[in-house]
Parts: structure tokens; C-alpha cells; sequence
């Protein structure tokens, strides 16, 4: 037969009350109450009781007393930097220490695909147990639109394209059909493509053959440039005692089929 001293009584459960509940239940069992150092917990919400001591369940003296300590909510933490880690590395480390991840994706243009533009709040700051840290996650270059601009001369369409995000090489090839410096084609042609990505343009340098100009007549610099922006070679011939500075003559005569490349003479007077 277990025969209890009518002066003792057992320890009540007060971990999980609030102060004045836990005061209360202890007083009704008749023990004395202390309050100790209030400590963090991560499961006992702030202001209630964290830790009893003795124990529930201990038997006492009546008027012994009884201490508990109330929780200050989850304990501070220091936040691990994880900006420019994989994604599902930085979750790992951040959950290891306590914290929730959350995870929005963004476009950019400078952090590999998958991994972490930035985060919040950042590294080495100091946050609750269980709190939320926000990362947003690279998706990569952002798509743009494809410019058109095909039959635009090429400085304009190079322009245009870069313009968009764009890098642009340019291809040259003869065209019976497009003017020499205008674009053919273009590749990709539609559609999108990623920020930063190279736009192939194909740019005509006009017709394999084609009729010699006349430029008899012609000031000196203006023949000149007009034959070479045709891809000939110009040779120029001044007459002796002349000023030299208006087209006389040339050779091959205009009209007659000459290619890029062509030497062609210009007389000067």
C-alpha cells in the first residue's frame, strides 16, 4: 500500500502555461513559486513557461519551492550567406540551421541558371529560429524579342540589334536582288532569344557583275569613293599641267561588265 506524507504533494505540469496559469496551478498544489532567467525555446511560444524544476511528476514537501522559466520565443541565429550558390544547396544549409527557405525565380543576365541572385535577409544577419529567408533564383538571360531588319543597311541593323541586348556578326555575300550594305537575312529571323546572344546578319555586296558607272565629269574624291564603295580597285591618272581634280576619261568605258575586285582607271584633268 503506497502511503503518501498528507504534506507532500507532486510536482503539477506547468511547462507550456503562461506565467499566471503556471503561478496558480502550483499555488492550488501548495508549493512556492520562483521565477528564474527567461531562455529561449523553439517549441514554447514566447511568455510561457519553457522549463519547470523540479520536474512534473516530483514529490515535494508541501511549500517547497518550485521554480519555472518563461520562453523569449525561438532562439537567434546567424543566417548563412548562400547568394550565388545552387539553389537546392543554399535550401540545404539554410533549413541545417533552423530557417524556412522561400524561393522566387527572377531573369538574370548575369548569375548561371539555378543558383542564387540574392537573398533576404542577407548573410551573417542575425534572425529568429524558424524564420522565413527569401532567395530569389537565377532563370537565366531574359528572352528579348527578335528586331526584323532585314533590307535595313547594315550600321542601322547592327544598331538596332545591339540596341536590343543583341551581339551581331555579320556575313557578306553577293545579290543580284538586294542593293550592295543591305541586309538579306537574318538569324534568328523571329521570335526570341536571349539577352546577350549573338543575331547573324547576312549582308549583300550587291551583284557578282555589274555595269561599269559613268563618272566623267565627276569631282576627283566623289568618282573615287563611288568606285570603291562598288569593291573596284581605282587607279587614278593625272594629266601632266592639270589641276587634276575632274574625271576625264576612265577605262573600262561605262557599261561595260566589271565584278568586285576589278581594277579600273580614272583620268584626271
Amino acid at each position: 500500500m503506497d502511503v503518501r506524507d498528507p504534506h507532500s504533494a507532486a510536482v503539477p505540469q506547468v511547462v507550456g502555461l503562461s506565467a499566471k496559469e503556471a503561478r496558480s496551478r502550483l499555488d492550488a498544489a501548495g508549493f512556492a513559486v520562483k521565477t528564474g532567467a527567461p531562455i529561449p525555446s523553439i517549441k514554447i511560444a514566447d511568455g510561457d513557461v519553457a522549463k519547470q524544476q523540479p520536474r512534473q511528476g516530483t514529490h515535494l514537501k508541501k511549500g517547497s519551492v518550485v521554480t519555472f522559466q518563461l520562453s523569449t520565443g525561438p532562439p537567434m541565429r546567424t543566417v548563412p550567406s548562400v547568394k550565388g550558390l545552387p539553389a537546392a544547396t543554399a535550401k540545404s544549409q539554410l533549413s541545417a540551421r533552423g530557417f524556412v527557405p522561400e524561393l522566387v525565380k527572377r531573369w538574370s543576365q548575369a548569375v548561371p541558371v539555378g543558383n542564387v541572385v540574392t537573398q533576404s535577409p542577407d548573410g551573417t544577419t542575425r534572425a529568429r529560429y524558424g524564420s522565413k529567408v527569401h532567395l530569389v533564383v537565377s532563370k537565366g538571360p531574359e528572352p528579348v524579342l527578335v528586331p526584323q531588319v532585314t533590307g535595313r543597311p547594315s550600321a542601322e541593323a547592327t544598331a538596332i540589334l545591339q540596341a536590343a541586348g543583341f551581339t551581331v556578326q555579320q556575313v557578306n555575300r553577293f545579290s543580284d536582288t538586294v542593293s550592295r550594305g543591305l541586309v538579306l537575312r537574318q538569324h534568328p529571323s523571329s521570335g526570341t532569344a536571349l539577352r546577350g546572344s549573338a543575331i547573324t546578319i547576312v549582308v549583300s555586296k550587291g551583284p557578282k557583275a555589274f555595269p561599269m558607272p559613268n563618272v566623267t565629269g565627276r569631282a576627283r574624291a566623289a568618282a573615287v569613293q563611288e568606285l570603291k564603295d562598288l569593291g573596284l580597285t581605282v587607279n587614278v591618272v593625272v594629266i601632266p599641267s592639270s589641276s587634276g581634280n575632274t574625271v576625264v576619261g576612265q577605262n573600262p568605258n561605262p557599261g561595260t561588265t566589271v565584278h568586285p575586285g576589278d581594277s579600273v582607271t580614272i583620268y584626271l584633268a
